[in-house]
């Protein structure tokens, strides 16, 4: 069906209420769905490395990790040290290419 729309009900619990400068809205994610958002983190980075060209790589995936270190410390978020582990964790195995379920 053309028209149809599909919302998820993860999504919903999920708010953009911070606008950074040059990174667009951070988001406030549930301590319930933070696998999710490793998942996320993991694949957006390992997309990138595999279609942006190896020159653009290293600065993307430098952004990409400082926001998603960066906020939850700023915006003084709960489950801070889970948040920074499973970040972490999603950069790392983007780039030495460990797919698959890990959590």
């Amino acid at each position: 069906i053309a028209r149809s729309k599909i919302k998820h009900f993860a999504q919903a619990l999920v708010s953009y209420e911070t606008k950074w400068p040059f990174s667009g809205p951070v988001p406030r994610v549930p301590k319930e769905l933070l696998w999710r958002y490793y998942y996320l983190n993991r694949n957006w980075l390992w997309l990138a490395k595999q279609w942006l060209p190896a020159y653009r790589y290293p600065a993307f995936w430098a952004k990409h990790m400082i926001r998603n270190l960066a906020g939850p410390v700023l915006l003084k978020q709960d489950c801070l040290s889970t948040r920074l582990k499973l970040a972490t964790r999603a950069g790392i195995d983007a780039l030495v290419n460990r797919l698959g379920e890990r959590m």
